[in-house]
């Protein structure tokens, strides 16, 4: 690789790929700089921005702005890619504190993937935030529908979910029973 770096300087493929091995080397450092040189003399290059904002977002804390500024230009230049718009909807919610521009983000997220527990989870987390508890609860049980693991009794008592199970019971059993009596 280095050799080939040295016959070409400026080879993308060949920077991109020093940067992927660094990262599965835990080299952060120098999988930022590979990225980072292809990001600034090829921004085009497929996949350029999600990789820096992994790096960025996993492993450089003091550079979230920088991170979400990687995958909202991962998404400008790939649509198709919802992990990058998840990625740049967690760092507004959970980092840069624009909790509004998140939930928007989180939506997008679903738009692309409507099975995506995480999005519906942190969707139920923001809703529960602000007190919009019915929201919220509406969100954490389609997360638990898609990923039961999600569901705790913790959960289960921030969402109030044994409050609505126990509501529905009644008109639920109402309607079983009036579905098998069979009248002559």
């Amino acid at each position: 690789m280095d050799v080939l770096l040295e016959m070409e300087p400026g080879n993308a493929e060949a920077m991109f790929l020093k940067g992927e091995l660094a990262e599965l080397a835990g080299d952060y450092d120098e999988a930022r700089a590979q990225y980072e040189a292809v990001a600034d003399h090829h921004p085009g290059h497929p996949g350029i921005f999600y990789r820096l904002g992994i790096v960025l977002a996993n492993h450089f804390p003091e550079e979230t702005e920088r991170a979400a500024e990687a995958f909202h230009r991962a998404f400008e230049r790939n649509p198709d890619n919802e992990d990058a718009y998840y990625q740049y909807a967690m760092l507004l919610n959970e980092s840069l504190g624009r909790n509004e521009e998140a939930a928007e983000y989180f939506q997008k997220v679903l738009e692309k993937q409507a099975d995506h527990p995480f999005a519906n989870y942190d969707l139920a987390l923001l809703y529960h935030r602000r007190g919009e508890v019915d929201q919220a609860r509406a969100y954490y049980l389609e997360a638990i529908r898609i990923n039961p693991e999600l569901q705790t009794e913790e959960n289960d008592l921030a969402f109030a979910v044994d409050q609505v199970e126990a509501a529905k019971e009644p008109a639920e059993t109402e309607v079983r029973t009036s579905e098998t009596i069979e009248i002559p």
